[in-house]
């Protein structure tokens, strides 16, 4: 009796670590365009902004943060 589904691709450890690598990589390049971006409109200017912000504004920002890296992988794995 032969199955009409194709059988899934098994994951390598070399696919794997590309995959890994990848994603570093692009994690990389989004860290030092958000760095060159503030060093292009000033530090002076982002830090001063930043000073203006009370705890309890930073532990909201930090708090969605936390609720949008915690939604992403449920949301990832429901596409795949």
């Amino acid at each position: 009796m032969s199955s009409d589904f194709p059988v899934a691709p098994k994951s390598t450890g070399f696919h794997r670590w590309r995959d890994y690598a990848l994603l570093s990589g692009l994690f990389v390049l989004v860290l030092a365009g958000l760095a060159s971006l503030a060093a292009a409109t000033g530090w002076d200017e982002t830090l001063t902004q930043l000073r203006k912000l009370s705890l309890l504004e930073v532990s909201i920002l930090l708090a969605l943060s936390l609720v949008v890296l915690w939604r992403g992988p449920i949301l990832v794995s429901w596409v795949y």
